[in-house]
């Protein structure tokens, strides 16, 4: 069974290039970590999979929206979640659909 929590929000800022996700739950893994980053059919984030450690997964849509995944470390602070470069990784710049 999966470890899994719920995004309760994303937010992108412009200056430096970088979505935050916020989940409903606290993290066990801190700092820079390897993840997974869930992708629907049109690049945007449905979830990120924190591979490292204690494997938790943090969802923002269903996991039938997954269409492809791409391997990224993101930072890890309590339950938020930081993505470098969203704009081009993720359409962080852009209204996420499943948020």
């Amino acid at each position: 069974m999966l470890n899994e929590r719920r995004a309760l929000r994303l937010s992108y800022d412009a200056q430096s290039d970088t979505s935050t996700v916020v989940a409903d739950d606290a993290l066990p893994q801190r700092g820079s970590t390897a993840a997974t980053l869930l992708l629907d059919k049109k690049g945007f984030l449905v979830g990120i999979d924190v591979t490292a450690g204690d494997r938790v997964v943090v969802m923002l849509g269903g996991h039938e929206e997954v269409a492809s995944q791409t391997t990224a470390h993101v930072d890890v602070h309590g339950t938020s979640l930081s993505v470098a470069k969203a704009k081009s990784r993720i359409r962080g710049d852009e209204k996420n659909p499943y948020v």
